[in-house]
């Protein structure tokens, strides 16, 4: 993967409350130039806890969360 500019990192958080992941994550899942602009995001949004991740981080985070839906499905069956 390439990340443009090099200093993007991704905030991960979510809400204190219960629900599906959609509702609890899905708004807590962004990207951001520096870190510098994710602090500023999150503290725009307090009802969000979480923390900037870099690349390499995120990068695991998504293989670990989603990787399984991102394989053919015939590459499974081998």
């Amino acid at each position: 993967m390439t990340w443009q500019p090099t200093t993007a990192v991704v905030f991960l958080g979510q809400r204190a409350c219960t629900g599906p992941a959609a509702d609890i994550a899905c708004g807590a899942l962004n990207f951001f130039t520096s870190r510098h602009n994710a602090r500023s995001w999150a503290r725009q949004y307090p009802h969000y806890t979480g923390k900037a991740v870099d690349h390499a981080h995120a990068e695991a985070l998504g293989r670990s969360v989603f990787g399984s839906l991102l394989t053919p499905a015939d590459a499974e069956k081998d």
